[in-house]
């Protein structure tokens, strides 16, 4: 690459946007998986609760070994589209794939089988994530170069984070998996998780890709 950071035209708000639109991923995925991924494995799939913490506390650990080496891996990457886009384009489709799957489990499995297609779910939700996470926090420092314009980053994408959990969790408990007056629905109701998985994973792919595609232009820099 031969233009240099000190090259770099200031970065306008749609830049800005699109970078802070990109921390809605993790923040829909983090949310569904605090929020309801204990109740449905559990009380609506049938999983037992020590089972579910097990995958969860496999998680926990997968993400120590990974996320370091991904780091180091995307800091030292070198390409035509440089060292951190392709790895956030690269998340997109499994990452959203896999949220998807996750809430639609095969009915019918053994406990045993629900246990090993957990882990496989939440690990490659795990792994992809980190894929677009890690370099996408990167790359705040790498777009901007002073104090004042790292703050606006920042603060754009925090923004975006809030909106996008809070949003898809009201929309949840509000539309997807909302109870009804005569009882049925609610988030124990298997049938919502296949609309609320389909609209978060489609969700998902969409802002990371738009905001990827969208600081595209700064690569050069």
């Amino acid at each position: 690459m031969s233009a240099q950071p000190s090259d770099a035209p200031p970065l306008s708000r749609s830049v800005k946007v699109f970078y802070g639109l990109g921390a809605m991923a993790n923040a829909i995925k983090q949310r569904g998986l605090s929020t309801f991924l204990m109740i449905f494995y559990n009380q609506v799939v049938g999983l037992p609760p020590d089972k579910v913490a097990a995958v969860l506390m496999i998680a926990l650990i997968f993400d120590a070994l990974v996320d370091p080496l991904i780091g180091q891996i995307s800091d030292n990457f070198r390409s035509p589209w440089g060292r951190r886009h392709p790895f956030m384009i690269a998340a997109a489709l499994p990452v959203s794939v896999a949220f998807f799957l996750l809430w639609n489990p095969p009915q019918g499995w053994s406990e045993n089988a629900l246990f090993i297609y957990m882990i496989a779910c939440v690990l490659t939700i795990r792994l992809f994530d980190t894929f677009f996470e890690l370099p996408h926090q990167a790359l705040a420092p790498e777009l901007a170069q002073d104090y004042h314009q790292r703050t606006s980053l920042i603060s754009m994408r925090m923004l975006f984070a809030v909106v996008g959990g809070l949003g898809m969790t009201l929309m949840a408990y509000q539309v997807f998996l909302k109870e009804n007056p005569d009882g049925t629905g609610g988030v124990l109701a298997r049938d919502g998780y296949f609309s609320y998985s389909l609209a978060a994973g489609l969700l998902i792919f969409a802002v990371i890709l738009i905001s990827s595609f969208g600081t595209s232009s700064r690569i050069p820099y």
